[in-house]
C-alpha cells in the first residue's frame, strides 16, 4: 500500500529540534501527524496487519543529511499520525516496524509505504 500528500509543513530534523521553542515544534509535530491521519483515512487505508513503514521526505536542494535525523520528528510524527487513523493499534514493534527514512530531491510529495511483514 503506498499513498502521498504534499508536505504540510516543515521538514525539520532532530538538529533543528534542539533549537525550536516548544511551541514551535509543538505546531509543527501536530501539522505532520494531523495530516497523516487525515489523508490516511481520506485514502481508506484502513486498519493493517503488523507492517513495514516506510517513509519518503521531499527535499528541494541535494545536500548532506542523516536520515536518522528525521526519525524522530517527521516519522515519528507521521507513524502516531497512521495510528490516530486506527492503520494499527500502536506503534510498538509488534505492530509496526519503521525503516529509515529515504529523500526525494526536487519532490514536494511525502511518500508513504506500508508493506506487511515477511515472515
Amino acid at each position: 500500500m503506498e499513498f502521498s500528500f504534499i508536505a504540510p509543513a516543515k521538514v525539520w530534523s532532530t538538529n533543528d529540534d534542539r533549537r525550536l521553542h516548544w511551541a514551535q515544534r509543538s505546531k509543527l509535530v501536530k501539522e505532520w501527524r494531523d495530516c497523516t491521519a487525515i489523508i490516511a483515512k481520506a485514502r481508506r487505508v484502513g486498519s493493517q496487519p503488523p507492517s513495514v513503514v516506510t517513509i519518503s521526505i521531499p527535499f528541494a536542494r541535494n545536500g548532506r543529511r542523516d536520515p536518522m535525523n528525521y526519525v524522530g520528528t517527521v516519522v515519528k510524527a507521521m507513524v502516531d499520525g497512521l495510528v490516530d487513523a486506527g492503520v494499527w493499534p500502536d506503534d510498538t514493534p509488534e505492530y509496526v516496524e519503521v525503516r529509515q527514512p529515504r529523500f526525494v530531491i526536487g519532490g514536494k510529495e511525502v511518500v508513504v509505504t506500508i508493506e506487511p511483514f515477511e515472515k
